[in-house]
């Protein structure tokens, strides 16, 4: 089974997202480069980007 509700993909990322900073804090190891990726359309949207990397509005 599979969703394309922005707000479950939003919830289910962000629980991803959280396991792999704890699980890398906890071996002392730097997750940036797995987690960065994931955080990018967060990111571009909170900025005012568009999927398009135009600047909206």
């Amino acid at each position: 089974m599979s969703t394309t509700n922005p707000s479950l993909v939003d919830v289910a990322t962000n629980h991803l997202i959280l396991d792999i900073t704890l699980l890398a804090a906890r071996q002392d190891r730097s997750c940036a480069e797995v987690v960065a990726p994931m955080m990018m359309p967060h990111l571009r949207a909170a900025s005012g980007a568009r999927a398009d990397g135009a600047q909206a509005g």
